[in-house]
C-alpha cells in the first residue's frame, strides 16, 4: 500500500528512502498542521469533521529530524524509543516545543528552556455531537469520533444483562473481552461502562458479539470526563449521569430501543485548556514562566500515514488518509506554522522577538468574551496553565512593540542559575567581553513573572 497523502506534494522529487517514511502517523499529522497543502473534503473516519483542511504555512518546506524510533517487537501504541544524542541534536535546531501531555497536575512541563517557545494545548470551538434517542423520545447528549449507525431504532441492552454463562455481570458490564453472549447482543446497541479495561477494546467485544453499536457510559469515578476514542463499532460516549438515565429507561420497558444519531459538528465555548496539557510552575527555575502560550491541540484533524491505523493498535486494520488526534504535539505545529509566516513577514526578527509578538498579542478571553477556563474543571485557568494565553496569529504580525533577547542575555541567565557553568576552558577573553557588555545592559533590566507580577497587578 502506498504511503501517500494529498496534504504533501512531492512531484518531481527523487523517491523517498523507505527508512524515512512515516509508519506511525504522528509525524504526518504534525507536519501537515505546519505546512500541509490545502485539501478539500478531508475528514476523519466515518466522515467526521469533513471540510477543507490546510496547514498553517502551506507553501513552506519541512526539514525533519528523526530522533525517535519504533520499539522492536512492540506495537506503535506503546510509543517509541528515543536516542539521547538525536534528541539533543533536534533540540539544538528547535524553536518551538510542546509543553507535554502530563497535565493537569502542576510542574509537569517536559520543556522549560527560556529561549524556546513552549506551547500548551487548548480546545477548538467544535465538538462532535452524537446524541442518543431513546425509544421513549428522550434525547441523551453524547459525543463521538466514530463512524455512524443508520439512524434507525435498534433494540437496546445493558451489557451486564448479556453476559455469557459463567461470566460475572461486572465483567460483562465493562464489556471485557470474552464477556458478551452473541445470542443476547446480536443486532442490538449495547450499553457498556468505563472503569475496567481499555475503552477501545470494549467496542471490539461488542462487534465480535454482533452488536450494531455501543453507548459508552462513564463510570462514577470518571464522571464527566470523556475519552473520545475512535471505536471499532458505531459509538457515542456519555457522562455517568446520562448512563444511569439510560439504564433507568431500559428497566422501565419490556422492549427498550435506541438510536445513535450521526455525528454533527457543533460550536462550543473555546478555547479551554486541554486536560492533558502540561502545566507550570517551571520545575527548573520558577522565575521563568512556562508554558509561553497555548494553541489548538485537542481533536485536531490532519494528515495520517496509510502505513498506520487510526488507533495505532496492532489489531486495527483500518487505514485513513486523515485522522483526528489530540496532544501538545498538535498544538506545537500550529505555532510553528505561524512562526514560519512571521519570519517571512519580518525576516529581521529574532526568535525572541517572534516569541514576544506571539505572547503580547495573546488573548485571555474565549469566544464568549469570558476568561479562558480549564477543560476538566471549567474553572478559570491561570498563567501556569496557559502562559500568556491563547495565540492570535494575525495580531502577532503587527504587535506594535517587541521585547528581544540575545545570546548574551541567555548566557548571563545560565551563569546566574549555574555559576559553575563556565569553566576555564570555555571562558575565553572574547566571551568575557561579551558577558561584561551584556551585564552592563542588564543592570537596568528586571525580570517579571507570575511570581512577582501578582504582587503588583490586580486581576480583572
Amino acid at each position: 500500500m502506498p504511503i501517500y497523502n494529498t496534504s504533501f506534494i512531492d512531484e518531481g522529487m527523487d523517491p523517498v528512502p523507505s527508512r524515512l517514511k512515516d509508519t506511525d502517523g504522528h509525524g504526518s499529522h504534525t507536519a501537515s498542521i505546519v505546512a500541509g497543502r490545502r485539501v478539500q473534503y478531508a475528514a476523519g473516519i466515518g466522515g467526521v469533521a469533513r471540510g477543507t483542511a490546510s496547514g498553517g504555512a502551506p507553501l513552506a518546506r519541512i526539514a525533519v529530524y528523526k530522533a525517535c524510533w519504533a520499539i522492536p517487537g512492540k506495537p506503535k501504541s506503546d510509543g517509541n524509543v528515543c536516542v539521547p544524542e538525536d534528541i539533543l541534536a533536534a533540540f539544538d535546531a528547535a524553536i518551538v516545543c510542546a509543553a507535554g501531555n502530563s497535565g493537569p497536575n502542576p510542574s509537569t512541563l517536559s520543556n522549560v528552556a527560556p529561549w524556546i517557545i513552549i506551547v500548551g494545548a487548548s480546545s477548538i470551538d467544535r465538538r462532535f455531537y452524537s446524541p442518543v434517542y431513546l425509544g421513549s423520545g428522550v434525547e441523551i447528549p453524547g459525543y463521538s469520533m466514530s463512524h455512524n449507525t443508520r439512524n434507525v431504532m435498534y433494540p437496546l441492552v445493558y451489557a451486564s444483562d448479556a453476559a455469557l454463562p459463567g461470566v460475572s455481570t461486572d465483567s460483562a458490564g465493562y464489556c471485557l473481552a470474552g464477556s458478551l453472549d452473541p445470542f443476547k447482543v446480536n443486532g442490538k446497541i449495547v450499553v457498556c461502562f468505563t472503569g475496567s479495561g481499555l475503552n477501545i477494546d470494549k467496542g471490539i467485544e461488542v462487534s465480535k458479539a454482533g452488536g450494531v453499536g455501543m453507548i459508552l457510559a462513564n463510570s462514577k469515578s470518571d464522571g464527566d470526563k470523556l475519552s473520545f476514542d475512535i471505536h471499532f463499532v458505531p459509538t457515542t460516549e456519555v457522562i455517568y449521569d446520562s448512563g444511569v438515565q439510560i439504564l433507568q429507561y431500559i428497566y422501565s420497558t419490556m422492549y427498550p430501543t435506541a438510536t445513535i444519531v450521526p455525528v454533527q459538528s457543533r460550536t462550543y465555548k473555546a478555547p479551554l485548556v486541554a486536560p492533558f496539557s502540561s502545566r507550570g510552575p517551571n520545575h527548573i527555575d520558577p522565575y521563568i514562566l512556562k508554558p509561553d502560550i497555548i494553541a489548538p491541540g485537542f481533536q485536531i484533524l490532519a494528515a495520517w500515514s496509510l502505513a498506520s491505523s487510526p488507533t495505532k493498535l496492532p489489531y486495527d486494520q483500518r487505514h485513513v488518509k486523515y485522522n483526528i488526534f489530540s496532544g501538545a504535539s498538535m498544538a506545537c505545529p500550529h505555532v510553528s506554522g505561524v512562526v514560519t509566516l512571521l519570519r517571512a513577514v519580518h525576516p529581521d526578527w529574532s526568535i525572541s522577538a517572534i516569541k514576544s509578538a506571539l505572547m503580547t498579542t495573546a488573548t485571555l478571553t474565549d469566544n464568549s468574551n469570558n476568561t479562558i477556563k480549564d477543560f476538566r474543571t471549567y474553572i478559570a485557568a491561570n498563567p501556569f496553565d496557559f502562559g500568556a494565553s491563547n495565540f492570535r496569529p494575525v495580531l502577532a504580525a503587527d504587535p506594535g512593540l517587541v521585547y528581544d533577547a540575545s545570546y548574551e542575555d541567555y548566557l548571563l541567565y545560565l551563569c546566574a542559575v549555574s555559576p559553575g557553568l563556565l569553566s576555564k576552558e570555555t571562558l575565553t577573553p572574547d566571551r568575557i567581553v561579551i558577558i561584561l557588555q551584556a551585564l552592563q545592559q542588564m543592570i537596568h533590566k528586571r525580570k517579571f513573572t507570575q511570581k512577582n507580577l501578582e504582587k503588583k497587578v490586580s486581576r480583572v
